[in-house]
């Protein structure tokens, strides 16, 4: 059964808390002014805007001692060929880090980290744009996530149709990827975060609002489930369920076992022969999302997608909702509402005949993710 108030239960559990996200907002908001603010990066700096899980509502709430983070791109007047070891613009920033958050950041991969006491921020540096108004928009640098637009066929405001156009045209921020530094590698790396939330925007709308929580639904399977299996995750993950993610899915509990189901027929010859896909990634076709995914990890994850699609199938066809929930709760843990027992399930049957005391859905149920601002 589809079961569909305990989806939305269950995501009620797995999001990102109120005060998380206010403290998120409070923490972004601080760094962005005070980049903006600062006397030597001010002026070098063309537009500061979210990316990532945050700005595309995929984000699920953290566990234990793991934070909630965000992470925030400064397009800057820096220009590549004045850092041909492209990670030494990162030296630009020392001293208002010090300045600000001393012992409290770190150099990482791609971005810097700033550790508070309850959320962490990622900072990334890019390199002049060749066309600054291209990314130095008020919506581009808004708060805006996939929930604030129309889903389905609802049409979006005009202002907003560039934008999120699919083939139709392709506005100037669609021929600018960033280039940000790479401390590995010492060049600098091309990075399309616009894109992404472009791209997750319009099939969020084309799966009747859905799809970033079926996001959210796998990444909770993955972390609850197989908490010994780290990777894929993050991003990698989230790529691979839209990949797989039908449009016009009516439930999410629908949504969730397709992407499961199909992610099993597209990847299982890969896993069976040792090997990992080149899945590139969206608005840079040449970066291999899974490039870090080692072939080990990557059968482990299929074959542990191809276990759980059997029992999520099960759970969608089942028309016993006692029996529906608890194998739903089997793959989503104590977070997804206990089972009802089947006396109550029996009685209320009675007033319901038929439907094991549930309302049979209508129309395409949607469930809203909650803004992030």
């Amino acid at each position: 059964m589809e079961l569909n108030s305990y989806f939305t239960d269950l995501l009620s559990k797995i999001r990102p808390t109120e005060a998380q996200t206010k403290e998120l907002q409070a923490a972004h908001t601080r760094l962005r002014e005070r980049l903006l603010a600062d006397e030597y990066l001010g002026p070098m700096i063309v537009s500061v805007f979210l990316q990532g899980s945050y700005r595309r509502s995929t984000s699920i709430r953290p566990v234990g001692d793991d934070k909630l983070d965000v992470d925030l791109v400064a397009v800057t007047r820096f220009r590549r060929q004045d850092y041909p070891v492209a990670d030494d613009v990162m030296n630009e920033f020392t001293s208002f880090l010090n300045k600000h958050y001393k012992g409290k950041w770190k150099r990482k991969g791609r971005s810097i980290g700033i550790e508070m006491s309850k959320v962490k921020l990622d900072l990334v540096i890019a390199a002049a744009p060749s066309e600054e108004e291209a990314v130095s928009s008020e919506f581009i640098q808004g708060h805006f996530t996939p929930d604030d637009w129309p889903t389905g066929p609802d049409p979006l405001p005009e202002y907003l149709a560039d934008f999120f156009k699919d083939d139709d045209g392709e506005p100037k921020w669609k021929h600018e990827p960033l280039y940000i530094p790479d401390r590995d590698t010492h060049q600098w790396q091309r990075t399309h975060p616009l894109e992404q939330y472009r791209w997750t925007t319009n099939k969020n709308r084309r799966t009747n609002g859905h799809y970033v929580n079926i996001v959210r639904l796998v990444k909770w399977w993955w972390r609850t489930a197989h908490p010994e299996l780290e990777y894929p995750k993050s991003y990698p993950l989230e790529h691979l369920v839209g990949d797989n993610c039908p449009d016009g899915v009516g439930s999410l509990a629908e949504g969730f076992t397709s992407v499961l189901e199909n992610m099993v027929a597209r990847y299982s010859a890969y896993a069976a022969s040792g090997a990992v896909p080149f899945v590139p990634d969206r608005g840079v076709p040449e970066h291999d999302v899974l490039k870090r995914l080692s072939v080990g990890d990557f059968s482990r994850f299929v074959d542990q997608v191809r276990q759980a699609s059997a029992v999520a199938r099960k759970a969608l066809d089942d028309d016993d909702p006692s029996e529906s929930a608890k194998l739903w709760r089997s793959l989503f843990g104590e977070k997804f509402p206990a089972a009802p027992s089947r006396s109550s399930t029996a009685a209320a049957g009675t007033a319901a005949a038929g439907t094991g005391g549930f309302t049979p859905r209508r129309k395409p149920t949607r469930v809203g993710g909650g803004r992030f601002a």
